[in-house]
């Protein structure tokens, strides 16, 4: 009887066994089902964990792909995308609060992407920050090699060939981080949109292909360098630009703009700077267009980062009330700034080396020298002080300058004084 029912129990484990092999193969022949596959975590969280090409009706593949916000997904898994070869658009919705290392790794087609975020998730530091991070670092045929600096250290990236657009949704608040697109030369095209309420020291530094980039009206603040070495922007800056011409860089209407952080444009190939419209930004800080990086001897060798900078007319707000120090310090190109009747300070170094120089003057005064060997610094009755050095060796002692002195308080002459002491007789 043991033997018979040993042997009946064999049978089944067999018979069981066949089956489960047929339906096994059955499973590997058949194929996955186009889309997005994901799964549900025991906290409710949907994470896609694959993306599975599709087909229209007509047989094509679909290029453009949208992760809608009906399917809740919360996390995009590691490889969710891996080697993805058909999707050109990508889109991913603003339901998803983290992104996996390498979850776009390999693909091979992309050309925009859409992200709430930059890096893992929003808030991210470190290498996680970055743009790069969700491709990955492993090398593929179709990808160009990346390396980003996240601040403390770099990272090797391999994005697609292909990916020339970006565009970030920032939820409420939202911080573009530090280095966030820093050194992504491949891109052409980088929108910000949403609630963007900052852009990070160094988010674009290095990004040599931009051609055109707006503010958004969120926006209160632009970071230290955030876009020193954008070498495609070269042509207005300005509230409303037109951004269909190449090179141009436009300011939101009304914008919430305060602050533009040190060396923020330092170097800049935009050749006209007009921030007359910001009616908020009440800070320049120091060589935020400056010609050259002077860094702070405390924390560095001392070494000054020439650049080939093209900036030559500027034209400030009236809630600007202060120049501050090397704003405009050894721009070689730069022969005209105006400023509001509400200017009450100009810093030290703050049009120093300037060889072009010719205008620098307040709105309401609207006489110009007569020819290209004259020049005019007007200092309007808002004027109190004047720091040593503000205008120091600017002219390349080619231009004679008249100082029109209407500033109701004392200033330091140091601050005026050309090098070669090449001034008129003083007007008042």
């Amino acid at each position: 009887m043991k033997k018979f029912l040993k042997a009946a129990l064999l049978s089944v484990c067999l018979l069981c066994f066949a089956f489960g092999a047929a339906a096994c193969a059955d499973n590997e022949g058949e194929a996955k089902k186009e889309g997005f596959h994901y799964y549900t975590t025991q906290s409710g969280e949907k994470v896609l964990y694959e993306y599975v090409a599709q087909k229209d009706d007509d047989g094509s593949d679909v290029t453009e792909v949208v992760i809608p916000d009906n399917l809740g997904i919360s996390k995009i898994q590691a490889g969710a995308f891996s080697g993805n070869g058909t999707v050109k658009k990508l889109v991913v919705s603003s339901t998803v609060k983290e992104i996996a290392p390498k979850a776009f790794a390999g693909m091979k087609a992309l050309e925009s992407i859409t992200l709430p975020f930059t890096g893992e998730k929003a808030g991210a530091v470190n290498a996680a920050k970055t743009f790069g991070y969700a491709f990955g670092t492993d090398e593929y045929d179709e990808g160009v090699a990346v390396t980003q600096s996240y601040g403390s250290g770099t990272a090797t990236y391999y994005l697609p060939k292909t990916l020339k657009s970006v565009t970030i949704v920032g939820g409420e608040d939202y911080a573009l981080p530090a280095y966030a697109f820093h050194s992504m030369s491949n891109l052409t095209s980088v929108t910000l949109s949403g609630d963007v309420a900052s852009i990070g020291d160094y988010a674009f530094y290095g990004c040599y292909y931009l051609s055109n980039f707006s503010v958004p009206a969120s926006v209160e603040s632009i970071g230290a360098q955030a876009f020193v070495n954008c070498d495609r922007l070269i042509g207005t800056a300005s509230v409303g630009a037109d951004l269909s011409v190449k090179g141009n860089f436009a300011f939101a209407e009304n914008g919430a703009l305060r602050s533009i952080g040190e060396y923020a444009f330092a170097g800049t190939k935009l050749k006209t700077v007009d921030l007359s419209g910001l009616t908020q930004l009440s800070e320049i800080k120091t060589g935020a267009f400056a010609g050259a990086i002077v860094p702070d001897a405390e924390v560095s060798d001392g070494t000054v980062t020439k650049f080939d900078g093209k900036l030559e007319e500027v034209k400030l707000p009236a809630s600007l009330t202060k120049i501050q120090s090397r704003t405009f310090y050894d721009c070689d190109n730069l022969t005209t700034v105006i400023y509001s009747d509400n200017l009450t300070e100009i810093c030290g170094d703050a049009f120093a080396d300037c060889g072009k120089l010719r205008i620098v003057k307040n709105v309401s005064y609207t006489a110009d020298p007569a020819d290209a060997k004259a020049g005019v610094v007007v200092l309007p009755a808002s004027v109190t002080k004047v720091w040593a050095g503000a205008f120091v060796n600017i002219g390349s002692d080619k231009i004679t300058y008249t100082l029109v002195n209407n500033a109701t308080a004392s200033v330091l002459t140091d601050g005026w004084r050309n090098s070669d002491g090449k001034w008129s007789d003083l007007q008042s």
